[in-house]
């Protein structure tokens, strides 16, 4: 009879948890990243987030602070978990609009990282415009250096753009050191221009030759938008 009472008393068990339902907390999965400024006097800074839930999240909470030069944005989804759910695919076109205030509260710089869930997007003002800076891909460096002594050394970068996003290309590039080079080269691409990541139509090689200097005897680096190449003089 015990036996009994306590198979009853499981079974109850089994079928209450299964009507019951319970709710997961995690980041909104990010696709891309669009920054507007309004045009109205004061300015306001919107970033607009793009992202794949599926049908059964739904935006939980959305918190932003500045540190700096950066503004850091945590959007978060809850999804509701029931026995025999069944969730749909990916929403299209799900965006959450982030509005940051007057940007007369934020602008103490020229350049400004946004970074949501761990996206990031680079935008710079140059004469009250806004641009979009990001990293050219790099396909290969080649490194010259002359027989001349002290050698001059020019290093060649090949990579891609792409060309209904991009308008401008900047090459900038820094002596850190005795021994090490930075090069960063840069893709503008105007605010008002819809240039997601995933966009990958009308693919342009491009060529940058940048002359670095003159060198003596030694072992030197060369960073060319992270990637790393060692040259020697003789």
């Amino acid at each position: 009879m015990r036996l009994f009472f306590s198979s009853i008393v499981l079974i109850m068990v089994l079928i209450g948890s299964m009507g019951c339902s319970r709710y997961v907390t995690r980041d909104l999965a990010i696709g891309h990243i669009d920054i507007f400024i309004s045009e109205n006097k004061p300015d306001y800074l919107i970033v607009m987030v793009y992202g794949d839930p599926d049908g059964c999240e739904s935006v939980r909470e959305t918190q932003y602070w500045v540190e700096g030069n950066t503004i850091n944005i945590r959007i978060t989804v809850t999804e509701e978990i029931a026995y025999g759910t069944h969730c749909d695919l990916a929403l299209d076109n799900f965006r959450v609009p982030v509005y940051i205030g007057q940007w007369d509260a934020i602008g103490e710089y020229d350049t400004y990282k946004v970074n949501v869930n761990g996206v990031t997007e680079v935008f710079r003002i140059e004469n009250d415009e806004i641009w979009i800076i990001r990293e050219l891909d790099v396909r290969s460096v080649d490194i010259d250096i002359s027989e001349s002594r002290p050698a001059q050394v020019r290093v060649q970068v090949n990579g891609y753009f792409w060309k209904k996003c991009i308008e401008f290309i900047e090459t900038h590039y820094k002596r850190s050191g005795r021994n090490t080079i930075n090069i960063e080269i840069e893709a503008k691409i105007p605010n008002d221009v819809n240039c997601s990541i995933s966009t990958r139509d009308g693919l342009t090689e491009y060529q940058a030759v940048v002359d670095i200097g003159t060198f003596t005897t030694g072992a030197y680096k060369v960073f060319v938008n992270g990637d790393e190449q060692v040259f020697r003089v003789n």
